[in-house]
Parts: structure tokens; sequence; C-alpha cells
């Protein structure tokens, strides 16, 4: 994911179930992913943000950061003591709350990728390739 060459932080946020975790752990298959639930506090992120932190390795995946904002401002202190790009991966949803959190928590540390839903040309599989700054469309068989 060429944010993270760039960016302390990459979001990748966009509607539920497109596959933003899925995403992640196919580009980057050895890092390290932590999943928010919304009700249990598994890792206890909630009651001790930099605890959680100290304990997994960079980089890192945290996927649904929704469930657990209150790591955002944490995440901005870890960050800033160190100058290399590709810390922190999250994945949130669409939720303009989640957007803005990251987006002012974090402001000049992350880089934002919407993951859009398949369009009707890759659902029946003739999905678009990028190739520089030409389209090239895949005529596959459904």
């Amino acid at each position: 994911m060429e944010l993270s060459r760039y960016f302390k932080v990459v979001l990748v946020n966009g509607a539920r179930q497109v596959g933003k975790g899925i995403l992640l752990a196919h580009i980057f298959p050895n890092t390290k992913t932590v999943v928010f639930d919304p009700i249990q506090d598994i890792y206890g992120v909630r009651n001790d943000r930099d605890l959680f932190l100290d304990t997994f390795a960079r980089p890192l995946i945290l996927d649904e950061v929704q469930f657990a904002p209150e790591v955002l401002p944490a995440l901005k202190r870890r960050v800033d003591q160190v100058d290399e790009p590709g810390q922190y991966f999250l994945t949130g949803s669409q939720n303009l709350n989640v957007l803005r959190s990251v987006s002012e928590s974090l402001a000049g540390r992350v880089g934002i990728v919407h993951l859009g839903s398949m369009t009707p040309q890759e659902i029946i599989g003739r999905g678009e390739t990028q190739v520089g700054c030409k389209t090239i469309w895949k005529n596959r068989k459904a």
C-alpha cells in the first residue's frame, strides 16, 4: 500500500463487510492484527491504552478502530516518538465520526483510503485495473 511509505498511520475506511481488514492482512501478511470488539475489551485498550500499545510490535493492524477510539490519542503520542512511515494500519466503518476523530487526532500523520463496495462490473468479472495513468478493462468470463 503506497500510503504506508509516506504516512506513519494509514486508515482504510468504508462500509461494513467490504473487506478492509482482509485487504490489509493480505497486503501485510506478517503483521499482527488486533480486532476490536464493540462490547468486550479483550486487549484492555479501554483501560490502559499505552500498555495496550506496548504489548504489540510495530507495524500493527488495528481493525474496527471505531470500537476503541480511546486509543487514538495514545497512538498519536506513540507515532510522534518514532519518525518512520507505516507504523500502524487502522480500519474503520464509514462512520463520519470515526473519520473526524482519526483526522483530528492524527492530523498530518494519517493517510486515508476509502474502500468502496464492489462495482457491478467487478461482480460480473469485468473489473478495471490501473496501470500508471491508464485504465485497462479486464474482460473475464463470469
